[in-house]
């Protein structure tokens, strides 16, 4: 009986370390502390979308100049977001909302909206 030199040693068991957000709680996990960038994304990304909207809704009024001023808003608001979902991604603070706020960029750009739509238009004219 003596002592196993060269055999398995027990691992010793670390506790998971926690730094605390700058004034956050330090029982705050990393989760909870990262979502809010996603959410913000797609809250962002969809007021946008509101913006697309009334600027389709005030083009078809006659108001052309206003419609212009608000969809090149609606499109550099999306762009925006796209750079903050993509970032949101990466560094994985919420990565869920920052992969519906890349969707949702994509798709309520006016810019891309038409080609998106050009594309299903094209598809469906041709069979």
């Amino acid at each position: 009986m003596g002592i196993e030199v060269f055999g398995r040693q027990p691992r010793a068991r670390r506790a998971p370390v926690e730094t605390p957000a700058a004034g956050g709680d330090p029982g705050e996990s990393a989760r909870s502390r990262g979502q809010g960038l996603g959410v913000l994304a797609v809250v962002l990304v969809l007021a946008f979308a509101v913006v697309h909207v009334v600027a389709v809704i005030v083009a078809t009024g006659g108001g052309y100049v206003l419609a212009s001023q608000l969809a090149i808003v609606a499109i550099v608001g999306t762009i925006i977001t796209l750079v903050l979902g993509i970032g949101t991604f990466v560094l994985r603070a919420g990565r869920r909302w920052g992969l519906v706020a890349i969707v949702l960029s994509i798709v309520a750009n006016p810019i891309a909206l038409r080609y998106i739509l050009d594309f299903f238009g094209s598809a469906t004219s041709a069979s």
